[in-house]
């Protein structure tokens, strides 16, 4: 969901409905979205509910079209090898534990771990987050859609953080399969941010044991261990691709 369009610090009446409503039909052309009149009655945390449970029913009304729930899955599969380039769309969206203190019952303010320590400081227009494996100039650039690595491989990868004006820190978590990964030997990276500036630097992975096709997620979340909380914190992605491990 583009949370920018039903924020939580506006009143309801000014909620973009109808921008939600395409942005929506784009990703699940089967969702039923409430009445404007209806949305603007909800909270936002209500309407972000009732929309994951109108989500996955639409869903699953599409799997149930096909004898097999894997026939669906295929499908999918196949569309996206159709295309050329790499792509973070997905068909449905899909809540995430992901956990910074080594335990998801423990809500933690403090920080675990030191800063990274970046190859390189920059200025540029672009903000937020993106894995590559431009290891040998060290390039800003969307990643190919597939690469391939080894059972149990140490792999590098090059990172891109910051750009932001209105942050001082943040922080970046890794998925491989939406299973968290350790990056760095961590639970997630920690950086200090200059305004406007981006860094880059290596991120070591270990890949998964068992061979298969894995998307390799990730996301930042600004001023993480801010006292100035609110409710939902949103985060933003970096570019997905698929790690083929044999």
């Amino acid at each position: 969901m583009r949370e920018k369009r039903i924020r939580h610090d506006a009143d309801p009446e000014e909620w973009d409905i109808k921008g939600l409503d395409v942005n929506l039909h784009n990703v699940i052309p089967q969702l039923q979205l409430p009445s404007e009149k209806e949305c603007q009655s909800m909270s936002q945390k209500e309407l972000k509910h009732l929309l994951k449970e109108r989500g996955v029913k639409a869903y699953e009304n599409k799997e149930a079209e096909f004898p097999e729930a894997e026939q669906l899955r295929e499908v999918e599969r196949v569309k996206d090898s159709e295309l050329e380039y790499t792509t973070n769309g997905y068909s449905i969206a899909l809540d995430a534990v992901l956990d910074i203190a080594g335990n998801t019952d423990q809500f933690i303010m403090n920080k675990l771990y030191n800063y990274e320590n970046p190859r390189e400081s920059y200025k540029d227009m672009w903000y937020g987050v993106l894995i590559n494996t431009e290891l040998q100039d060290f390039k800003r650039r969307v990643p190919n859609k597939e690469i391939i690595a080894q059972k149990n491989e140490r792999k590098d990868f090059v990172y891109h953080v910051g750009g932001y004006d209105d942050c001082t820190e943040a922080l970046v978590i890794l998925c491989m399969g939406m299973e968290q990964v350790d990056v760095n030997q961590q639970k997630y990276m920690l950086f200090k941010l200059e305004k406007g500036k981006i860094q880059d630097g290596l991120v070591t992975i270990t890949m998964p044991d068992e061979q298969g096709s894995y998307d390799l997620t990730g996301w930042i979340i600004k001023n993480p261990f801010s006292e100035e909380k609110t409710e939902i914190n949103s985060v933003s992605d970096t570019w997905r691709f698929t790690i083929n491990v044999t």
